[in-house]
């Protein structure tokens, strides 16, 4: 019996070693979270988002396999942000524009809540985020543009000017600041700054 107990005790430290769970219900006014994060190897996660809807109790079920991302990247729960409910949206952002592991923010000026979530603990610029925005029918689809090609979080959210701003470490005595328009008739994204300073 002692060995039985034994074995499922080094089972479970062994779970716990490669797998966290961290939930938030006050970062949407209609959504609550639970993120799951496994390891499958040393700089690669699995991160499992879990969606519910407050009213309708309904579930979306988000998967997001990185590379470069250590399952430590995500050791605090309380690394997120909401620009929805304030929660944190005041604190700058952190170290090589780390702005959190999580993020719920408008980021298509269409007034719903969008997520932005850490996929990769990046270079000298930051991490990289993978992004999420919500459509009419309340569910969230990752936006190739935002995730592949803007990567970083915005220093700037501009919702008159429809813009989004990074400024990113580009070299020892330059910064790249790069500022990216939304046309919502034509719902695409365009690159209207690029420039070192």
């Amino acid at each position: 019996m002692n060995v039985l107990k034994l074995i499922f005790l080094i089972t479970l430290i062994s779970f716990k070693a490669v797998s966290q769970t961290c939930s938030y219900k006050k970062l949407s006014k209609e959504f609550d979270f639970t993120i799951t994060l496994n390891s499958k190897k040393l700089d690669s996660i699995q991160v499992l988002i879990k969606i519910t809807n407050k009213v309708s109790q309904k579930i979306q079920a988000l998967k997001i396999e990185t590379e470069g991302l250590y399952i430590d990247s995500f050791n605090d729960c309380k690394n997120v942000k909401s620009y929805s409910t304030k929660i944190n949206s005041e604190l700058p952002t952190g170290d090589e524009n780390d702005s959190g592991n999580f993020i719920v923010a408008d980021f298509n000026f269409d007034g719903m809540e969008d997520l932005a979530i850490k996929r990769d603990v990046g270079g000298n610029g930051g991490p990289l985020y993978a992004y999420f925005l919500q459509a009419k029918d309340k569910k969230f689809y990752e936006s190739l543009y935002l995730s592949n090609t803007v990567e970083f979080f915005p220093i700037e959210i501009n919702s008159t000017k429809k813009t989004i701003t990074t400024f990113l470490h580009a070299n020892a005595y330059q910064k790249n600041r790069r500022i990216f328009k939304y046309n919502q008739k034509a719902k695409k994204w365009k690159l209207i700054y690029d420039k070192l300073e």
